[in-house]
């Protein structure tokens, strides 16, 4: 297995028996229809329009948490915080010619142990 990002999206390269398959990262609906198929199959009433709801409304939340509070967590998946960088001085890519990069605010994200260990494994 060797991970590839053709286009600035992540891709993995399986290799099975001489065939080769390219796997896309999970999108916001294949995404929704998991979350459906798995309650369904527990049986509770849950469509792809809820579980979009539901990611949409997660969303909304945590944009509005970190800019009142600079902080917030998906438990079991990250920590979000929001850190300002200083403006600094870099170059133009093209011309080469030092110019002078603004301040501002990022999201960074600290994923959870839980979550490392699942793609880690034991080793």
């Amino acid at each position: 297995m060797r991970w590839l990002v053709p286009n600035g999206r992540a891709f993995v390269l399986w290799q099975i028996g001489g065939c080769v398959s390219f796997l896309k990262t999970m999108q916001k609906a294949r995404l929704s229809q998991h979350m459906a198929d798995h309650f369904r199959a527990r049986g509770r009433r849950f469509s792809r329009a809820d579980a979009r709801e539901f990611l949409a409304e997660l969303q909304r939340v945590c944009a509005r948490e970190l800019a009142e509070h600079g902080e917030t967590s998906v438990p079991g998946i990250a920590k979000l915080r929001v850190e300002t960088r200083l403006p600094r001085v870099g170059r133009d890519p093209v011309t080469g010619q030092p110019m002078q990069i603004p301040r501002r605010r990022i999201v960074q994200a600290r994923i959870s142990r839980l979550m490392r260990r699942g793609v880690e494994g034991p080793v």
